[in-house]
């Protein structure tokens, strides 16, 4: 018992890295969790940031001096990581359903225009990617679900267009 009360900020580091690399295993694979359409944050930096908070409570608990010194900076670091992540402008993301789909819409703005990214729930646990579409921001855009294609109906005061992604 007492080993794991010693060793616990390895374990937070060893997770939090962990978590880290599988998360941005399925990110590049096209993968999101399906609680980012719950929360605007993405949990993939969060995790870095918690295996570099044990990281840097390793080093406070065993070493004096220079680096002491250091891992309280890196401290106050994760702490305003953790806060820029909160509070900056991340992707939206919504959910939209219908009998037979259930889709996760991100919608992240550019500095000229909007993307579109389109997940298609697999299981409880993360989504697929099926597609992006870029709208300008001069557009109105809605969207729906026909047979298997997800449907967006861009506007303006001169007409539509449309774009679609085939869902599986």
């Amino acid at each position: 018992m007492k080993w794991i009360i010693e060793h616990k900020y390895w374990g937070v580091a060893l997770l939090g890295f962990s978590i880290h690399i599988i998360l941005n295993m399925m990110y590049k694979n096209n993968m999101i969790l399906n609680i980012q359409a719950y929360i605007d944050v993405s949990p993939v930096p969060i995790f870095f940031w918690i295996g570099a908070f044990g990281v840097f409570m390793i080093v406070l608990s065993k070493d004096v001096g220079y680096f002491k010194f250091v891992s309280v900076f890196g401290l106050v670091l994760v702490g305003y990581m953790f806060l820029f992540l909160i509070f900056t402008a991340l992707p939206d993301f919504s959910k939209y359903s219908n009998d037979e789909y259930n889709l996760i819409i991100e919608v992240e703005d550019g500095a000229y225009d909007q993307y579109i990214r389109v997940y298609q729930k697999e299981n409880i646990l993360y989504s697929s990617y099926k597609g992006e579409i870029k709208v300008s921001f001069h557009y109105e855009y809605t969207y729906t679900i026909e047979d298997d294609l997800f449907i967006i109906e861009k506007c303006t005061d001169n007409g539509c267009q449309y774009d679609q992604i085939q869902l599986d």
